[in-house]
């Protein structure tokens, strides 16, 4: 009984020592301590972490030169340059360390991945590959933005989603994803039954992906989020991914805001809004859609007097709409649930 107690006791004071605790958020710090002493990294080196913080250019495929020049001097004739020791971004781990450690470990359920531009393609697939060979995995959210995935990597992470059960949330913005990517991630939603949230801002899938990601709307039934801000839609993917809400019943959130819908677009929300009234979406973010006085009048024409019951923020901020709108006596007035800026600049609801 000593002998245990003595070994317990141990192990508490090396735990408290290392500073690991159930549930910790481990940073890059806490990698850095662990690679010296695990180089291979593996999935239990971070047995006890819930959450994986590595957001910042700290993971790359090759280490950066182990010399920098740099030009001190302001002119032409007085230029100088002088050979530093890099001290910052050194990369952290490659992807194959990092595919090491998601493929074999249980317990971290979020991990955060943004702003390591060294992972690009390669990366993206090494990491996908890794989550859908895991089968003890616990990974529930995932933000993986600003890592130059692309095409190559939207494709990876689709096929990650057609196996896996467990992720609930995932955020791929600014990934430079095209429209073969966005398809790719399309068909995996099509047999995904877990995913609630699907961030894309800011990829360039075009209407040829939102034309993809409507044909998943169509069958998908868990994904309750879809965010699209900024991703070169216009009013023929508006209309395709409106006309799969004419069958998915569970979407609650469709952002399409900084898209060059137009007024066409707005006519195209018009018609969805008066041939499914009952629909079961909450949100549907509209700002800066390059929508007019026009498209916002054929918009208030359907929601007034009867606004959808669910329907709950239909957002209009950012375009140019001003007093162009009418509804039955009040003028320059929009109806619940949209939101618009006024001539003041303010924004009502």
């Amino acid at each position: 009984m000593r002998l245990m107690l003595s070994r317990a006791f141990f192990a508490l004071l090396f735990a408290a020592a290392a500073g690991w605790e159930s549930g910790k958020t481990c940073t890059t710090d806490d990698v850095r301590t662990l690679a010296k002493k695990d180089a291979k990294l593996s999935g239990t080196a971070l047995a006890e972490c819930v959450i994986l913080d590595l957001r910042g250019e700290t993971i790359a495929p090759e280490m950066l030169p182990r010399q920098v020049v740099v030009r001190t001097g302001h002119g032409i004739e007085d230029k100088e340059d002088t050979m530093i020791e890099p001290t910052t971004r050194m990369p952290l781990l490659t992807p194959a360390q990092l595919g090491e450690l998601l493929g074999a470990n249980s317990t971290i359920s979020r991990v955060q991945l943004g702003w390591n531009f060294g992972m690009k393609e390669e990366g993206a697939e090494t990491v996908a590959r890794a989550i859908q060979l895991n089968g003890d995995t616990k990974l529930r959210h995932l933000e993986y933005h600003l890592n130059e995935m692309g095409d190559r990597g939207g494709v990876a992470f689709g096929q990650m989603l057609a196996a896996n059960a467990q992720l609930t949330r995932l955020t791929l913005d600014a990934n430079r994803i095209g429209g073969v990517g966005a398809a790719g991630l399309a068909q995996g939603l099509k047999t995904n039954a877990k995913l609630a949230s699907l961030g894309l801002w800011k990829n360039p899938i075009g209407d040829d992906g939102a034309v993809a990601l409507a044909e998943a709307l169509r069958v998908n039934t868990a994904l309750k989020s879809v965010a699209l801000h900024a991703c070169g839609i216009t009013a023929n993917g508006t209309a395709h991914l409106l006309d799969a809400l004419m069958t998915n019943t569970a979407l609650e959130n469709l952002d399409l805001s900084g898209n060059k819908i137009g007024d066409a677009g707005a006519l195209e929300v018009a018609r969805w809004l008066q041939n499914h009234p009952q629909t079961k979406l909450a949100s549907l973010e509209l700002r800066g859609a390059d929508i007019t006085a026009a498209g916002a009048q054929a918009i208030a024409d359907v929601v007034w007097p009867r606004p959808p019951p669910h329907l709950i923020d239909l957002d209009l901020r950012g375009n140019i709409i001003s007093r162009g709108v009418s509804v039955g006596d009040h003028m320059g007035e929009l109806p619940p649930p949209i939101q618009w800026d006024g001539p003041d600049g303010q924004y009502y609801q």
